[in-house]
């Protein structure tokens, strides 16, 4: 009797346990499609920029609406706000090419960032050195992940890793980290846009941009820098 006590008691609380990740995984979500659709709004769609010059109210503060333009102008890829140009994903981010071989140090503790670990729920598998078979890249705070494996799944990853972690990635993904004055959550959101859909070929063939991914938007250093929703939402994540 004893024992079976035990045992519903420990089954109520790993049934706690699944439903607080799930609840967790849940409100992450709803956070990054908040900041997606801030994103869209601000960056794409210019929306903030039509509600000021329609005289609408945009629901910003100040502060904000003062960060846009008042008007839209000509460019090669159609209408853009004043002050903006046209740019190309390289010039928001670079990608980091730094290598490491796992085997070479097999009684370590790796955190394993790997194409089936994304499918499985984005979390990394912790493993010894000696188990990890093949050469890896290096991650290293503040980047992204940005698969090249089918570019028809989107699979872009805002990865968490501490200065102190040793921790790599699959080959099949590559590692990407913004340019100043761009932020990891801009990045993060440009790279999931339409506008950037199949991103990965911008690293993958040098100097060859298919004409789809070539045009991008790049506002003034402080609209980026005024863009501080996306950065606290995605903090949460």
């Amino acid at each position: 009797m004893i024992v079976t006590a035990l045992r519903t008691e420990g089954n109520q609380r790993y049934s706690w346990m699944d439903d607080k990740i799930e609840l967790n995984w849940r409100i992450n979500e709803t956070l990054e499609a908040i900041v997606r659709s801030l994103f869209k709004s601000w960056f794409v769609d210019f929306n903030p920029l039509r509600s000021k010059v329609e005289g609408f109210d945009s629901a910003l503060a100040k502060s904000l609406v003062d960060l846009f333009p008042t008007r839209l102008v000509d460019s090669e890829i159609g209408e853009i706000p004043d002050g903006w140009k046209v740019g190309r994903f390289a010039d928001v981010a670079e990608q980091l090419r730094d290598q490491e071989n796992p085997l070479a140090s097999p009684d370590v503790l790796f955190r394993h960032f790997s194409i089936p670990a994304f499918d499985e729920g984005q979390w990394p598998k912790t493993e010894l050195g000696k188990n990890i078979k093949s050469l890896k890249s290096r991650v290293i705070p503040g980047v992204i992940l940005l698969s090249k494996l089918n570019p028809e799944i989107e699979r872009v990853w805002l990865v968490d890793v501490e200065a102190a972690d040793r921790a790599v990635c699959s080959t099949e993904f590559l590692v990407i980290r913004p340019r100043f004055p761009y932020g990891r959550s801009y990045l993060y959101c440009l790279a999931r846009s339409p506008c950037a859909c199949s991103v990965s070929v911008l690293f993958g063939v040098p100097r060859c941009l298919p004409p789809r991914l070539s045009p991008g938007f790049e506002p003034p250093p402080g609209m980026v820098s005024g863009y501080f929703c996306c950065q606290w939402l995605l903090a949460g994540i």
